[in-house]
């Protein structure tokens, strides 16, 4: 064959070359995009590159350019970024990347190429960070050669480029572009179905986008205006487990979960009785079960990810990644149309998890801003990834929007508009009541930092007080944390002498400190005024009494205050800080979303007293509306179906809170007739359950009438969904009950079968609407 030949002549001079310091500088210019998820043959000068019978190359399995077209391999060529790409050979299962470098032989200073099953990351290896993606020696960049389908392959670790040896074989050479060494190879594209083995998820939803708009002009589809992607990066490793896409593919993303979780689950904190849900009134937090199953690695469940999932995700557990990125677009072509996504962290609870469950590896600063800033980076590298995975910059269907006229234009085009936010305790490192590093002036700068870094909405407070003012922090080990967070414990008053016009969303009646408490009744229904009791009764870590009237006890060495017992629960007494308000106020300057869903009691009053002075409208993500003046302000209502069982003898269409959230619309007299959702998926938050099957939560036996019937159309008629299906995994709404946010149109589904009505369906489907209206209010 003419390429060999010419390639033995010229052995000496190629041999020489594979020696070579000197690289080529990879033309930039010239760089291939588009190129993802396609099938491909590789060919150079009439031969292709496959794995004929009886040839075995030294670094594998058979493959070798040759005449034979009948022998050559299907390629699958997947993204790793715009403009980067893994090599996957389709009925081999294997990877193309650098092997290790020659150190002898003919080929000295080469590189062999390796064809692994698995691709090493930083998520698989048992010792490595996870806040950074390692460049992965199966990654390359493509170069435009001279002619249209021909290219040059540029392995990224290694630096050098993809080349055919002289006996056909694939090597790696430090020099593109010499008339002796052929690097430039054909890219023949064949039927995608051809490839079909590279590890993905499913979609399982048949249809085209057609839905964008209602026929007044107006946008169509849901919101979902509070959602966590990206805590598998930003969290301490013990916490949130997998990421809503990696660049090396699902089984990164999603892999086993020992490694965070420990063996069986044993570290896996909020498996533990009385620490999730947060704001359970009558959680015990047994810190004795979670010492001992934390010291003995005692198993809770199985944790293989994809492709079995064993376990999760599962409606009990929300330390699992619900949210992967394919999940997403199965929701997106269901009509979600909007998501406000929130960066999360805590340096106190990252503190504490890496004192409790101590790890080999250091996942990543406990700075709360560090973990916005990786935040920040991994969504942009998802819209990459995902505008890569459809064509090329900008052709993708996940968008993210930084103003209300670009979140009109992506929805208006059948695109999904994605909003970046914060959800962190201490927003700019700010966590101490008249903090001296935390001035105006600082605020200010840091503010302008991150809305040029793409921040467009924020929470002024979370769980605890911060420079801002107070947090809704719940009662209960909150508290404890509290103090930790900026070393003061709570200020509390009786609820019922608070200025709020409505308590805050998690301050609420009859919620006494889990801490000392005076004069408390003797009734059972207080029982969650003595948690202190039942947290410590088999991890002796408190002494001094712990009932009565006594004045001081001590907790892990802290001075304990003691709080008056008030029938109406405490609430904190303080609100915010002038540097709080004058915060708000650079907030909506810039017309910026607040998203106020964690302000203390007299701390939200304080707020919506500045919303009303400047006729502002906030967000209350996890619902409520503070007696419908977020209304009256034009704000949006958010709804949700997490009460999703019927009641005994209910009637087929009971749903009662999201009735009670559509007659609040439908009867004020000015507000949009819109309703959004605010899921939370990722932030440890309670999701509809299944109501079928083994694992059904309903108290009751629900109708069947009402089970989701697969397949089922959309309720905007353009897609028909099947089941999900992730690897092995098949999901069905009825007995999985809101598993991952792909489960959002199945859910949708239910709630019709239940009985909602259309003009219900169309305040649903108004979401996004209503929403982008009132953050063109706060921007004009």
């Amino acid at each position: 064959m003419k390429v060999f030949s010419k390639m033995l002549i010229t052995l000496s001079i190629l041999m020489m070359l594979l020696g070579c310091e000197e690289h080529d500088e990879f033309d930039s210019n010239k760089q291939v995009f588009g190129l993802a998820d396609s099938c491909y043959r590789l060919k150079h000068d009439g031969a292709y590159l496959g794995t004929p019978f009886g040839v075995q190359p030294r670094s594998f399995k058979g493959y070798i350019f040759n005449a034979d077209a009948n022998n050559a391999s299907d390629i699958f060529i997947t993204a790793t970024d715009l403009g980067t790409y893994l090599l996957y050979g389709n009925k081999e299962k294997s990877y193309f990347k650098a092997g290790d470098k020659i150190t002898e032989g003919r080929e000295k200073g080469g590189h062999y190429i390796d064809y692994p099953k698995f691709l090493e990351s930083e998520m698989s290896k048992p010792n490595s960070p996870e806040d950074k993606m390692l460049l992965s020696p199966g990654e390359w960049m493509v170069e435009q050669g001279d002619n249209s389908n021909e290219v040059y392959l540029y392995n990224m670790t290694s630096k050098q480029w993809l080349a055919i040896a002289y006996d056909g074989k694939l090597a790696l050479s430090p020099i593109k572009d010499h008339p002796d060494y052929h690097t430039e190879i054909v890219l023949e594209e064949v039927a995608a179905q051809r490839c079909h083995n590279f590890p993905e998820s499913e979609v399982n939803a048949t249809g085209q986008i057609t839905k964008k708009t209602w026929p007044n002009g107006e946008l169509w589809g849901l919101a979902d205006i509070h959602e966590h992607l990206v805590p598998g990066f930003t969290g301490p490793g013990s916490w949130m487990h997998g990421t809503p896409f990696h660049k090396l593919g699902i089984e990164h993303a999603l892999h086993d979960c020992e490694k965070h979780h420990g063996i069986g689950g044993s570290r896996d904190m909020y498996k533990y009785p009385g620490v999730a849900p947060i704001g359970d009134p009558n959680a015990t937090l047994d810190l004795g079960a979670i010492f001992s199953g934390v010291l003995n690695s005692t198993p809770m469940y199985e944790t293989a990810g994809y492709p079995d999932f064993t376990y999760w995700p599962a409606y009990d557990s929300v330390t699992h990644q619900a949210t992967y990125y394919k999940w997403i677009e199965r929701a997106y072509l269901g009509g979600l149309r909007l998501i406000t996504e929130y960066i999360e962290s805590s340096r106190v609870s990252c503190d504490l998890l890496k004192k409790i469950v101590p790890k080999t590896y250091e996942r990543k600063s406990c700075d709360e801003m560090v973990s916005v800033d990786v935040g920040i980076k991994r969504l942009k590298h998802m819209e990459r990834y995902i505008d890569a995975k459809n064509g090329g910059a900008g052709a993708g269907w996940f968008r993210l929007v930084y103003s209300a006229s670009e979140a009109r234009s992506v929805i208006a085009s059948g695109k999904l508009a994605v909003i970046i936010g914060l959800e962190i305790e201490n927003p700019f490192n700010c966590n101490k009541i008249g903090s001296e590093s935390c001035t105006e002036k600082f605020v200010q700068e840091q503010l302008n930092k991150y809305y040029d870094k793409g921040i467009r909405a924020i929470f002024p407070t979370h769980k605890f007080h911060n420079s801002f003012g107070t947090g809704d922090g719940t009662p209960g080990p909150l508290e404890v944390f509290d103090f930790f967070n900026d070393g003061m414990f709570r200020d509390y008053m009786a609820c019922d002498q608070t200025n709020g016009d409505e308590l805050a969303l998690f301050e609420s009646h009859q919620e006494n400190s889990i801490l000392l408490v005076n004069n408390k009744p003797d009734d059972s229904n207080y029982a969650q005024n003595t948690r202190i009791d039942k947290m410590t009764k088999d991890f002796k870590i408190l002494t001094g009494e712990v009932s009565g009237t006594q004045t001081r006890a001590n907790f892990l060495g802290l001075i304990l205050p003691i709080y008056e017992y008030s029938p109406s629960g405490h609430c904190q007494r303080k609100g915010m800080t002038d540097l709080g308000k004058k915060f708000v106020k650079m907030l909506m300057k810039k017309g910026m979303i607040i998203d106020s869903s964690h302000y203390g009691t007299n701390a939200l009053a304080e707020a919506f007293a500045l919303y009303e002075q400047y006729d502002y409208p906030p967000i209350m993500s996890h619902g409520k509306n503070y007696a419908d003046k977020l209304l009256d302000l034009g704000g949006i209502q958010v709804t949700s179906f997490i009460e999703n069982c019927e009641a005994q003898n209910s009637p087929k269409d009971d749903h009662a809170a999201f009735r009670d959230n559509y007659q609040t619309i439908i009867n004020h007299p000015t507000a949009y007739r819109a309703l959004a959702f605010g899921h939370d998926f990722n932030g440890i938050a309670p999701l509809p359950k299944p109501r079928f099957g083994d694992n059904a939560q309903c108290d009751n036996p629900q109708n069947p009438a009402t089970k989701v019937e697969y397949p089922f159309t959309t309720y905007g008629g353009d897609f028909v969904m099947d089941k999900q299906v992730t690897g092995n995994r098949v999901f069905d709404m009825n007995t999985d009950g809101l598993v991952t946010i792909g489960l959002f149109p199945d859910l949708i589904e239910q709630e019709c079968r239940k009985g909602l009505t259309d003009d219900m369906l169309q305040t649903m489907y108004r979401g996004v609407e209503g929403y982008v209206c009132a953050t063109q209010h706060r921007q004009e």
